[in-house]
């Protein structure tokens, strides 16, 4: 059974990864502080600390005015004004830090505005996010121009509102806009695909709901996942994607009697499964896929295929004994896996003649998850039986 990784299950990893819903600056995406940083740091907390004391007087105007204050005086103080966007931002009141930021004209104005108009889109309607957010990049290419050492960030940053642009049209259903946009954020930053974008979003969580959503248009959501790997080359749910809708797409072209054309996506599938396992070289369930899709549809590389079906069934058999998973659902999961890799072994062994060896595979694949219910294997040993009499 093909599987492509489900956008959910990429919004569950990323919250538990990053479970504050305010992106945090890149490490290497920020400016310097043009003071000695360890001073600027304990003064910036020590007013940061006074600003809550404020807010939890119940006088948040009066916590952001005090750190806008402290910022007029000085401008250059990185750790104070990350201190006031972070103080404006829980207190609700970045309209406020805007209203004074963008009054600067230097580099320095110039970056933290964009981080305000950033966070200002991210916390509105879809339909209201992206002008503000082609703003906040505006203010990152400026900061760049003005500031060259900070171009590498500044790129980081335009990516990041790129990718939130995506995933606002995608909120809006325009999937077209929303493809353009996540795959130029991808392409632009392909290190940054996994990057916190706000209330645990990212540009890979983008694809792949897009991918979710265009699914039954294989040719397009083929295209989508083949594009994005092509950016994004160390991410195994890409291949992954990228190998399940090339897959789906051979079969509807075989169906339509385009044997050339199948063929061709048949292959491109193997390979993306190829650079997947490159990735996840001991998954079970990729090893099962790639090799199917080797024997069944390629109807080659028996010797190659062979292998990642022996050695996937020994290492799932190894880890259900040993080390099974402690949810019931990936238990089953991968108790399914390993009948799947049994399934196309039978397959794989009537295709090269030995009877024996798939009525074996074929019992195999019987005893795990769905039983008795899998139709595959059923087929598979009958066959091996009329094979063995002669039929």
């Amino acid at each position: 059974m093909f599987r492509p990784t489900p956008w959910f299950a990429a919004l569950a990893a990323a919250c538990a990864a990053a479970p504050d819903s305010v992106p945090v600056p890149p490490s290497d995406a920020a400016p310097r502080a043009a003071c000695d940083p360890a001073t600027a740091a304990k003064d910036a907390a020590a007013l940061e600390a006074m600003a809550a004391d404020e807010a939890a007087r119940g006088e948040p105007l009066a916590a952001v005015r005090l750190l806008l204050d402290a910022a007029a005086a000085r401008p250059d103080d990185v750790p104070l004004l990350e201190a006031l966007v972070r103080t404006a931002s829980t207190e609700r009141l970045l309209p406020l830090a805007l209203l004074h930021l963008r009054e600067r004209p230097d580099a320095l104005g110039r970056w933290f505005t964009g981080r305000v108009r950033y966070l200002l889109a991210i916390d509105r309607a879809a339909d209201r996010a992206l002008a503000e957010l082609d703003a906040a990049s505006a203010d990152f290419a400026a900061a760049a121009d003005l500031e060259p050492a900070w171009r590498d960030g500044s790129e980081q940053w335009i990516a990041m509102c790129i990718g939130a642009k995506g995933n606002a049209a995608f909120a809006n259903g325009d999937f077209a806009a929303a493809e353009q946009w996540l795959l130029e954020a991808a392409r632009l930053r392909p290190d940054r695909v996994r990057e916190d974008l706000g209330r645990g979003d990212s540009v890979k969580l983008g694809l792949l709901r897009l991918g979710d959503r265009l699914m039954r248009d294989f040719a397009r959501t083929e295209r989508l996942f083949r594009t994005a790997a092509e950016y994004v080359d160390d991410d195994v749910d890409l291949f992954n994607n990228a190998a399940v809708y090339a897959r789906d797409r051979g079969t509807q072209l075989e169906r339509d009697g385009d044997a050339a054309g199948a063929r061709a996506m048949f292959e491109r599938s193997y390979a993306a499964y190829g650079r997947a396992l490159g990735l996840a070289p001991h998954d079970v369930r990729l090893r099962n896929d790639c090799a199917l899709v080797a024997i069944h549809h390629l109807r080659g590389d028996w010797d190659r295929a062979r292998q990642l079906l022996l050695d996937a069934i020994a290492d799932g058999e190894r880890t259900l004994r040993e080390d099974p998973p402690a949810r019931p659902r990936e238990r089953l999961d991968l108790d399914e896996a390993i009948g799947d890799c049994y399934e196309n072994l039978a397959l794989g062994w009537l295709q090269h003649g030995d009877a024996a060896a798939a009525r074996a595979a074929a019992q195999a694949s019987l005893t795990h998850h769905p039983g008795e219910l899998r139709a595959g294997a059923q087929q598979h040993l009958r066959a091996a039986g009329a094979k063995a009499a002669g039929g």
